[in-house]
């Protein structure tokens, strides 16, 4: 019976994880669209470049506090995490605002709708998922060393 119970468990935190994983991309995507409409190019790498520092910090963070870690100085494990996950996709992001923009200038010469853009970010990204999984893990393991991702 415990077992049943420890595995429902698990699942639960599997679920509230894959649900925080889900508003933390809808976030990216909108920050970025905003940052785009806003700022255009300049404004997505900056979005990226404060995403980047500020995982740096929580990462940093997370490292300070007594942690179990194989390794006694595994910072850039902590605070390195989310730079091949930006590095994959703020560039699709990037190619999907411009693709969406060039082709509403070339069909109507208007400026695309926030939600046409906000639907090619996440048709991108969904797209870029498995290289930047697939970087994160070589980050992670191959470069870094992390025991743990």
């Amino acid at each position: 019976m415990s077992g049943e119970l420890a595995h429902c468990e698990l699942a639960e935190k599997a679920e509230a994880a894959l649900l925080i994983a889900l508003v933390y991309v809808a976030l990216y995507c909108v920050g970025l669209v905003a940052c785009y409409r806003r700022w255009r190019a300049t404004g997505v790498i900056a979005n990226a470049i404060f995403i980047a520092a500020a995982d740096v910090v929580r990462g940093t963070w997370e490292w300070s506090r007594p942690h179990h870690d194989a390794f006694a100085s595994d910072w850039a494990c902590h605070g390195l995490g989310a730079l091949p996950l930006l590095a994959v996709c703020t560039p699709a992001a990037l190619v999907a605002l411009w693709s969406v923009r060039d082709d509403a200038n070339a069909r109507e010469g208007i400026e695309p709708t926030f939600w046409t853009q906000l639907g090619a970010v996440l048709v991108a990204l969904a797209i870029a998922a498995m290289p930047a999984v697939m970087a994160t893990l070589e980050w992670g393991v191959m470069i870094l060393g992390c025991d743990t991702l």
